[in-house]
């Protein structure tokens, strides 16, 4: 197997998020990458992270250009967020040497979480195996003096176990594939960050004309949608592996809560939402619940399209069995050949531009609502709107 090259990183900022990511570098939190921090620049000696890393043994200055002269320094992490002291390392450092700027280390960070709730999973899974293991193993041992009337049970003991194994080890390779996923897609936003922040660098060292600030959007274009794609895939595994705190929450307040942070798009598209007074108070998990109904409300809003006095409606029905709650829009409405895929992950219809969208926030609302013992669905026509309905099971 190659060798990992050891990537010998300096930090410029000496506050809470330069010790964090001390930590979790000095942890190896992040096993496809192995990195060591050798330097911390800071103005203020009495910061956190700067005390820590000279606590830790790290070289540490007060002038960040004095990291340069680090031997065999490959990168800095610029953590203060102030544009004059990236421009100023940009300007200033030796040209063998890579900048990670303000925006680029919070990607980073969340990547490191990524990896920390993966190591974490795999932890648990690994433990819930060897439990399983050990009382399979206290039951075989406990009915050997009488395998022969026992041997159906003992079979079907192992067929159980034989179940365990085959669902953890499924689990693992899910985390697998998460883990590899968003390493993947974030590729292609990664490489526009660096090919226009090169850009920038090369031709525009001190003043940026009007090209130059079109390639700064598109940086912060490519930056917004990775902020945006991590963001999703943290929700959609945190529901899995989160367990729901479930209490009485009133549904009133929650969609309240939900149209305020969505005002300011109901209003740019002139949308009046009505929502019916006889939503309930239930038991559920209060910030999963806020979720549904905000990622249903923006899908609404999305599809509502440009018609005469839009409109979008929040209704409940209370049926024997289970609460029913549906979302409905007069927009452009939506092929029954689509009903069902729309909710698989990153499916996102041709019919809009939809430029933040990730093809997630569907795939979240039906795993939450699963997770609640109900059902998400839809009916709709192309041309005619469409209506999502959940139900939420009653508390027993």
């Amino acid at each position: 197997m190659e060798q990992v090259k050891t990537l010998n990183v300096a930090i410029v900022g000496g506050g809470p998020g330069c010790k964090a990511i001390m930590d979790m570098i000095f942890a190896e939190k992040l096993s496809q990458l192995r990195m060591k921090v050798i330097g911390v620049a800071c103005t203020n000696p009495e910061a956190v992270g700067y005390r820590y890393a000279r606590e830790m043994g790290n070289y540490t200055t007060r002038d960040c250009r004095d990291l340069y002269k680090l031997k065999d320094l490959n990168m800095i992490i610029e953590l203060t967020g102030r544009e004059e002291v990236a421009n100023e390392i940009r300007r200033s450092k030796p040209d063998h040497v890579r900048l990670m700027d303000h925006v680029g280390a919070r990607l980073f960070w969340d990547i490191f979480q990524i990896e920390e709730e993966r190591i974490a999973e795999r932890q648990r899974t690994e433990e819930s195996l060897r439990k399983a293991h050990d009382e399979l193993e206290r039951r075989v041992e406990e009915r050997t003096f009488e395998l022969s009337k026992s041997n159906a049970l003992l079979k079907r003991e192992i067929a159980e176990r034989k179940h365990i194994e085959g669902k953890l080890r499924k689990k693992n390779k899910e985390l697998e594939s998460f883990v590899h996923i968003v390493s993947h897609e974030l590729k292609t936003p990664i490489m526009g960050v660096q090919g226009f922040s090169s850009r920038l660098l090369k031709n525009y060292p001190r003043k940026l004309d009007e090209k130059g600030r079109n390639y700064l959007k598109q940086i912060q274009a490519c930056a917004r949608r990775m902020e945006i794609f991590v963001f999703d895939l943290l929700s959609l595994t945190r529901i899995s592996h989160v367990l729901c705190v479930f209490e009485n929450v009133s549904l009133s307040e929650v969609v309240k809560d939900v149209a305020s942070r969505l005002q300011p798009r109901l209003k740019e598209k002139g949308i009046k939402l009505a929502v019916t007074d006889t939503l309930p108070t239930i038991c559920c998990d209060k910030e999963r619940i806020s979720q549904v109904f905000e990622n249903l409300l923006v899908n609404a809003v999305k599809f509502t399209g440009h018609t005469n006095n839009p409109r979008v409606e929040i209704g409940y029905e209370d049926t024997r069995d289970f609460h029913q709650f549906y979302v409905k829009d007069y927009g452009i409405g939506i092929e029954s050949k689509h009903h069902q895929r729309i909710f698989d992950m990153f499916q996102q219809l041709k019919e809009i531009e939809d430029r933040e969208g990730t093809g997630i926030g569907l795939a979240i609302v039906e795993r939450i609502v699963n997770n609640h013992g109900g059902n998400v669905w839809t009916e709709s026509e192309k041309g005619k709107g469409a209506t999502f309905y959940f139900t939420l099971a009653k508390a027993g």
